[in-house]
C-alpha cells in the first residue's frame, strides 16, 4: 500500500465539481480521491485517474500551488477533510468540506488566507482527526462508484429539466401559432360585413357607434347591425375590413407552415424524454445531452470601457439560437452601412413592414438557407428595433440582400425591395430575452464584399 503522508503530488484532475484526484507517488503511484458529494463524501485510493470534465479554473489554481508539493499531514471525519502540502512558498492546506453548511473546496496558506475557493462562501472546518490510511485505500473504488453513481443521476436531473422546460416552451408556441391559424375563421365574417357596408352605406362620415344595413344572405332576408369605430365612416372601415381579412389570410399560410415545423420539434423533444426514461448508461445519456447542447446556451458578456477598435461598428450582433451570427443596424445611417457594404448578397435581409426601424441582416453562409427558427430570431428583432416596439403581432418583411437596393438620393435607411416575403410575427417575451441575452457587447467589423 502506497503511504498518503509524505507522498509528493504529480497531478490534479477534477473528474466532476464535488470530486478531486490527485496523483500521488512514493516509490509507487496511486490517485488520491477528495469527495465532498452528499452520497460519497470521503477519501479513497484508486490505481488510474478517473476520467471526467476538463480542468476548470479552480483545479487549475490547485495545479499552479500544488503539483510537485508533498502531502506532510491529512486528517478527515464526516464533515470533511484537511490535507496540508509542503511547497517552495511554504504549507498549503487544502480543505473539503461536506456538511450540510456548505460543500466545496478551499485552498489557503498557513495563516488562513484564501487563495482560492470552489463552492460558494464555505464556513470554517472544525478540528479534524488524522486518517486512517489503510481505510482510505480500502474505500477508493467504493467511493469511485458511488461519486459516478451520482454524477450520472446529476446529468439524468439536468437532462429532464431542460426537457421539460423545452417541452412546455414548445407546447406554448404551438398552441400560441395554432390560435393565429385558428383565426382563419375569421375571415369569411370580416369579408361578409364589408361585402354589406360597401353595397349599403351611402356616405363615408364618421360619428357613428353602429349602421344598421339588409342582410340578404339569411333566408328570410334580416337587417344586421354592424359595429363601427366613431372616429371613421362606414366605407373606411369596410376597407379596414378586407385589409384585415387578407392579413389574415397571408398570415395562416404562414403559420400553418411554422406550426407543421413547430409541432415536429415539440415531438422530437417528447421522443427524446420517453429515451431519457430508459437511459440507463453513459452511452444512453451522451446523445441526448449533445441533442439538447446543454453547454451551448449564450452568455451575458460584460461590457468594456476599454476602446476595442479605431474603426466603429456601424451595428449590434446577437446570435440565433442555431448559432447564427445577426446584425442589427444602429441607426438610420447605420442601416445603410450595414445593408449595402457590410451585408453580402447571399445574407438575408429583414426590416419591419410600413414602418421605420433597424435593418436586421441574418449573415448566412454562401449556398446556406435561413431555418425556421433563425428567421424568427431575426424577425423577433427586427420587431423589437422599430418604431412598432411593443406591438403583440407585427409584418416582417424579408428577401435576399441581393434584392434590396439604395437609389442614389434616397433618405438615410431608405431601400427598394423586390420579390419580398411577409411573415406575420407573434411576439415570444422570452424568445426576445434571450436574443438580447446572446448579444456580443464587443463585435468585430466584418469585412466589405470583395475584401479579405
Amino acid at each position: 500500500m502506497i503511504g498518503i503522508v509524505g507522498a509528493r503530488v504529480r497531478r490534479i484532475d477534477r473528474p466532476t465539481s464535488e470530486l478531486l484526484a490527485i496523483e500521488i507517488a512514493a516509490g509507487d503511484r496511486a490517485v488520491l480521491l477528495v469527495s465532498v458529494s452528499a452520497a460519497a463524501a470521503g477519501l479513497g485510493l484508486v490505481r488510474n485517474r478517473p476520467k471526467g470534465r476538463p480542468i476548470d479554473s479552480f483545479g487549475g489554481l490547485l495545479r499552479k500551488h500544488l503539483e510537485s508539493s508533498a502531502i506532510v499531514a491529512i486528517e478527515s471525519d464526516r464533515s470533511g477533510t484537511r490535507i496540508v502540502f509542503s511547497t517552495e512558498a511554504g504549507p498549503l492546506v487544502l480543505e473539503a468540506l461536506a456538511s450540510r453548511d456548505g460543500r466545496g473546496f478551499r485552498l489557503a496558506n498557513a495563516d488562513g488566507r484564501r487563495l482560492g475557493e470552489s463552492g460558494g462562501r464555505l464556513p470554517e472546518l472544525a478540528d479534524l482527526p488524522p486518517v486512517d490510511e489503510a481505510s482510505v485505500a480500502d474505500a477508493g473504488d467504493d467511493l469511485l462508484a458511488r461519486n459516478a453513481s451520482a454524477a450520472f443521476d446529476a446529468r439524468v436531473r439536468a437532462v429532464r429539466t431542460a426537457l421539460d422546460r423545452a417541452i412546455t416552451r414548445s407546447s406554448r408556441k404551438c398552441e400560441a401559432i395554432a390560435r393565429d391559424v385558428a383565426r382563419a375563421s375569421d375571415v369569411p365574417a370580416l369579408r361578409a360585413e364589408a361585402d354589406l357596408l360597401v353595397a349599403f352605406a351611402k356616405d363615408d362620415v364618421p360619428g357613428r357607434a353602429a349602421i344598421v344595413v339588409p342582410d340578404w344572405s339569411t333566408d328570410p332576408p334580416t337587417e344586421r347591425t354592424i359595429a363601427l369605430l366613431p372616429s371613421i365612416g362606414p366605407r373606411s372601415a369596410a376597407a379596414r375590413r378586407y385589409h384585415e381579412a387578407k392579413r389574415l389570410e397571408r398570415g395562416t399560410k404562414i403559420a400553418a407552415s411554422r406550426l407543421a415545423i413547430a409541432e415536429t420539434t415539440r415531438d422530437e423533444l417528447l421522443a427524446l424524454r420517453a429515451a431519457l426514461d430508459v437511459a440507463a448508461d453513459d452511452e444512453a445519456l451522451t446523445p441526448l445531452e449533445s441533442a439538447l447542447d446543454l453547454d451551448s446556451a449564450p452568455t451575458n458578456k460584460a461590457r468594456s470601457s476599454s476602446p476595442q477598435s479605431a474603426t466603429r461598428v456601424p451595428y449590434r450582433e446577437f446570435r440565433s439560437a442555431r448559432g447564427l451570427v445577426i446584425w442589427v443596424g444602429k441607426s438610420s445611417a447605420d442601416n445603410d452601412e450595414l445593408t449595402v457594404r457590410v451585408a453580402r448578397p447571399h445574407h438575408l435581409f429583414l426590416h419591419v413592414r410600413g414602418f421605420s426601424g433597424s435593418h436586421v441582416i441574418v449573415a448566412l453562409p454562401k449556398g446556406g438557407i435561413c431555418d425556421e427558427a433563425t428567421l424568427v430570431d431575426a424577425a423577433t428583432l427586427a420587431a423589437h428595433f422599430s418604431s412598432v416596439r411593443g406591438e403583440g403581432t407585427v409584418e416582417v418583411q424579408y428577401v435576399p440582400k441581393k434584392h434590396v437596393r439604395k437609389r442614389r438620393g434616397s433618405a438615410p435607411g431608405a431601400v427598394e425591395v423586390d420579390r419580398e416575403k411577409v411573415m406575420v410575427l407573434r411576439l415570444e417575451p422570452a424568445r426576445l430575452r434571450r436574443l438580447l441575452d446572446s448579444e456580443n457587447a464587443t463585435p468585430k467589423r466584418a469585412n466589405a464584399p470583395g475584401k479579405s
